[in-house]
């Protein structure tokens, strides 16, 4: 009989089952797993995403993203604090520690590129965001699209 390596769950793994649970109560329009997969690959986009989903939800009271995945891009700017090259890692730092919450910032204080990304993310399904579905999103049934988007 051959013995059976235990894999230990991986923080991704972690991370995806807090999500899930922080996630019962949405329906599928959080970017949780989205955000995740593309920080792993490009951890300076973490600097990207907390801009986005604080001013999401400090500025505008809608939330993009779980504490949970908040809490994973903190965790992950800190650890690649010196090889992260971002325009406004400035704006979620201080003396090379990373912030808990940027709810300091004013709304005058986001770049206008996180601005736009908000507009886009809150405003479109994420079928039509151009950001790739990972889990699973509701079809919407009608024209979700602002009426002064819309083609007539």
């Amino acid at each position: 009989m051959t013995a059976q390596h235990h894999k230990e769950p991986e923080a991704s793994d972690h991370l995806e089952a807090q999500v899930r649970e922080e996630q019962s109560d949405y329906v599928g329009e959080l970017y949780d797993l989205e955000v995740a997969e593309l920080v792993a690959k490009h951890p300076s986009a973490a600097v990207a995403w907390m801009l986005i989903a604080s001013y999401a939800y400090y500025i505008h009271n809608n939330e993009l993203i779980t504490d949970a995945t908040f809490d994973y891009l903190r965790k992950v700017v800190q650890e690649n604090f010196d090889t992260i090259t971002h325009p406004h890692l400035h704006l979620v730092h201080e003396n090379g520690i990373v912030h808990k919450s940027l709810f300091e910032l004013s709304r005058k204080d986001y770049p206008e590129r996180v601005k736009n990304s908000w507009r886009r993310l809150s405003f479109y399904p994420k079928e039509f965001s151009g950001f790739p579905v990972v889990a699973a999103a509701p079809t919407p049934t009608f024209d979700t699209t602002p009426s002064i988007f819309r083609k007539i």
